[in-house]
């Protein structure tokens, strides 16, 4: 399968950043300067709000066969909101 030996080449294992991806000028390109990625332990949630997340990519990411099965693209996001620095309750 070619998609198993050509990935490797071109995503890498482990992602250490993020980066913003825009249109500039009629086409793609980086925005910016990718940013390290933040540690879960750096967002202040709410109490259980952290375990509820990490619980529900667990069982997101084991029911891919279900999604590929159904030809549903397999795509999660979240949007975590508040102002910065301040606890969310």
């Amino acid at each position: 399968m070619l998609e198993a030996t050509a990935r490797p080449v071109y995503i890498p294992e482990e992602v250490t950043t993020t980066t913003v991806y825009g249109i500039e000028n009629g086409r793609w390109g980086v925005l910016g300067h990718p940013k390290p990625i933040r540690k879960l332990g750096s967002v202040f949630l709410a109490t259980g709000q952290v375990e509820s997340i990490v619980e529900d990519i667990q069982g997101f990411m084991d029911s891919k066969d279900w999604y590929e099965e159904r030809c549903i693209p397999h795509h999660r996001g979240y949007l975590l909101y508040g102002p910065a620095g301040i606890m969310i309750y």
